[in-house]
């Protein structure tokens, strides 16, 4: 009881999104408190969203040992869960799909309505980065309708933000939009202001693509503003990375190319795989707007190294045609 009383405010903190606050309250906690199984799994999560997902992949597992030496099923569930998505940023895809496979799993045996809508969330996105939009679409609706059932607003933001993005990738601009307009409403309503930056890169980079160049930057602009506020890096290079994609359809290489480099060294040195492919391709296609094809071809390449890491066959295969265009 005393260990649940001094991780109360810390459940609070994480819950609001302030993780930042979370690992500063955990590492003022005594040791006693500080290594129990839940403030692992805390610690794990915090680490997570700010961008350090080694430490946040070990500590999840440390948790899930710990909670399986009490036999405590739920802690195993949720560690799984945690662990597959540090995986999952980490690139290794394989053991992030197991992780939320067997999370999933226990999810269903406890009758977790409210895990069982994250973990088909994240399978979502495993799908979305394999290609497979079909299935990402598929547990997007699963985790929607398990949202709704737990009586767990927030969680729709981020479906419909996946959303959004799948259907971009589907090139259906128009539903893309709506779908990112529901994603801003959601995140707005809940306060959530992580999640609002997401929405709005998302969907700026839509607009981007649909021709309203000047919206599309002052969206970007907006949620890069709200990723460091929030001491977010990866969602600043994202949002950096969307501003180089607008820079580039309205015709401004050079600036396209600025921002470009910007968000590689931001995201660079974090080792999401993901989002440092996306910066990689994005900048190639910036370079090859300016007719720099050397340093084209050098950023398709890593990107397309980081694809092949994913195991995205169909990005990779994509980048390949790319490379052989500039050859």
């Amino acid at each position: 009881m005393i260990i649940a009383d001094r991780l109360r405010p810390i459940r609070t903190a994480i819950i609001a999104g302030r993780f930042a606050e979370v690992l500063d309250a955990i590492a003022d906690l005594p040791i006693a408190v500080r290594t129990s199984a839940d403030a692992l799994l805390f610690r794990s999560m915090a680490l997570w969203r700010t961008g350090d997902y080694l430490e946040s992949a070990a500590l999840a597992r440390e948790a899930s040992r710990t909670f399986a030496a009490v036999g405590d099923s739920d802690g195993i569930m949720r560690s799984a869960n945690v662990a597959g998505a540090a995986d999952f940023a980490l690139g290794n895809l394989g053991d992030a799909r197991q992780g939320f496979v067997r999370a999933l799993d226990l999810a269903d045996t406890l009758r977790d309505t409210l895990l069982i809508a994250r973990c088909a969330n994240n399978l979502g996105n495993v799908a979305y980065y394999l290609g497979d939009y079909p299935r990402a679409l598929s547990w997007y609706r699963l985790a929607e309708a398990n949202f709704e059932r737990a009586s767990w607003p927030k969680g729709f933001a981020e479906v419909w933000l996946n959303r959004s993005i799948v259907l971009r990738e589907m090139q259906e601009l128009h539903e893309s939009i709506e779908a990112g307009n529901s994603a801003v409403d959601h995140a707005d309503a809940d306060d959530d202001k992580r999640l609002l930056g997401q929405a709005l890169a998302t969907r700026g980079e839509t607009r981007a693509h649909l021709g309203d160049h000047q919206a599309a930057a002052i969206e970007a602009h907006r949620a890069h503003e709200l990723a460091i506020a929030e001491g977010n890096p990866v969602d600043a290079g994202d949002a950096l990375r969307v501003r180089s994609v607008v820079e580039r359809l309205r015709g401004e290489s050079s600036q396209a190319i600025r921002f470009g480099e910007e968000a590689l060294a931001i995201v660079q040195p974090l080792g999401h795989t993901w989002t440092i492919a996306e910066v990689e391709r994005d900048l190639g296609e910036a370079y090859a707007a300016a007719n720099q094809r050397t340093k084209a071809i050098d950023r398709f390449e890593s990107a397309l190294a980081g694809m092949q890491r994913l195991g995205a066959s169909a990005r990779v295969e994509a980048l390949r045609d790319r490379i052989a265009l500039l050859s």
